[in-house]
């Protein structure tokens, strides 16, 4: 995952500082089914997705990037068509 210019944090109490992201990447759903989402941003800890829907969508899952690079991570909270992770 690339990095780009850091995000101002404010007051937001975040651990790690947040990266602009906008790439593409997959949910990979035991281990070969895939949904398309795209990285808004990201930090060492975790990631904002932007997902078509997060209706079925388990709490843990394999991310990769077009890159190749995958990571697994724990769903932290749900948004309309969002989720914010944490990379376990």
């Amino acid at each position: 995952m690339s990095i780009e210019k850091p995000l101002k944090c404010g007051s937001d109490n975040r651990k790690a500082v947040r990266h602009t992201g906008n790439f593409s990447a997959s949910i990979v759903l035991d281990g070969r089914q895939c949904v398309r989402c795209l990285v808004k941003d990201f930090s060492s800890t975790g990631a904002l997705l932007m997902v078509p829907s997060i209706l079925g969508l388990p709490e843990q899952f394999d991310l990769q990037a077009a890159s190749g690079q995958r990571r697994r991570v724990e769903v932290k909270w749900r948004g309309a068509a969002r989720l914010g992770v944490k990379f376990l």
